[in-house]
């Protein structure tokens, strides 16, 4: 059976887990050799979080938190 688009994505998000960081994923910034390290819903973990629970969970988003960025 070959594995999703979305199968492949979110083994990525989840392998790029950083347990010692402040929220538990860095953001490498490319104007700079440094990491970031966000809690917001856009580029931070509040959106990695929403997304792979509703990959996780395979139900659509109860919040419409997707609408916002007019993926619903």
């Amino acid at each position: 059976m070959a594995i999703g688009t979305v199968d492949v994505v979110a083994e990525r998000v989840l392998d790029a887990y950083a347990p010692d960081s402040a929220f538990g994923f860095r953001y490498y910034q490319t104007e700079g050799t440094w990491y970031a390290e966000r809690p917001g819903f856009l580029d931070g973990v509040a959106g990695v979080a929403l997304a792979l629970h509703s990959y996780a969970t395979g139900e659509m988003p109860r919040t419409g938190w997707d609408a916002a960025l007019l993926l619903s």
